[in-house]
């Protein structure tokens, strides 16, 4: 997996890095993410839903705490627990002085999850964190998909804050209405994410969906569909545009991964 997913020319200061028109678009181009990579992440997904019925009773993947996926508080470890957080590849965008954002421990998990009176099973905690950090990964994956069509504007977008919104069917976001409408489950969870994009805000939403079995298997998956929220014109034409190169792959600046499972009718 590469550690970072945008590169400037080594020759280039970061101020000359966002230059827009004086960007120089071959020194910036996506690491191409191979579809073993996007496989072996589906299947990793796959078993998060196989690990506890406990776990199974909270919203998922399980966000520990009201902000997102990544936690910032501390805890004492329980026994038996790594308290060591893994750092992500997920370029951070809040001015703190870490490049990119930090994964919770598995002790930190449980204990956040415990606090919001869940039953978490500490056997389970590493698997459960492993599967997590694997899904805001893809997430992120599936953000530079969009991001792409702005490398001229911008080399580095940066994951900058982040939020749960799902709590009741009124935080639908309204592709998901739709999608009931024709048939589709229910989404089960939604969290939005805001991405700096050389100084410009993108939000993003992601909606998660149980989603089919992987072929050949019986484990259940989870569909991620995410998006730029339509909050501007650009954001309504990058959807458009992607729905075009799904369509037509040849019409796209580059091979499109594949969306993992796709969501249960």
């Amino acid at each position: 997996m590469a550690t970072n997913p945008f590169y400037a020319s080594a020759d280039r200061s970061p101020d000359e890095g966002h230059g827009g028109a004086e960007l120089d678009i071959d020194a910036c181009p996506i690491c191409p993410v191979t579809g073993a990579e996007l496989e072996a992440d589906a299947e990793e997904i796959s078993r998060a839903e196989t690990v506890t019925e406990g776990l199974r009773k909270a919203p998922w993947p399980p966000s520990p705490d009201d902000e997102g996926p990544f936690l910032t508080d501390t805890d004492e470890a329980p026994a038996g627990l790594s308290n060591v957080a893994v750092a992500s590849t997920i370029p951070r965008g809040d001015g703190d002085d870490d490049p990119t954002w930090t994964f919770p421990s598995p002790a930190r998990f449980y204990n956040a999850m415990r606090r919001k009176g869940w039953e978490p099973s500490e056997d389970d905690m590493a698997a459960v964190v492993s599967i997590h950090n694997s899904m805001n990964e893809l997430t992120w994956r599936r953000v530079l998909e969009y991001e792409r069509l702005h490398v001229a504007e911008c080399c580095e977008p940066k994951l900058k804050r982040f939020f749960r919104v799902f709590g009741s069917d009124d935080d639908w976001s309204p592709k998901a209405r739709l999608n009931a409408l024709i048939g589709y489950k229910k989404p089960f969870d939604r969290h939005d994410w805001i991405v700096d994009r050389c100084g410009t805000e993108v939000r993003y939403i992601i909606d998660f969906y149980p989603g089919r079995p992987l072929p050949g298997t019986n484990l259940p998956a989870i569909y991620l569909d995410v998006r730029p929220a339509l909050d501007t014109p650009s954001a309504l034409f990058d959807r458009l545009r992607m729905m075009a190169f799904s369509f037509f792959p040849s019409l796209a600046p580059d091979a499109t991964p594949s969306s993992g499972p796709s969501p249960t009718p």
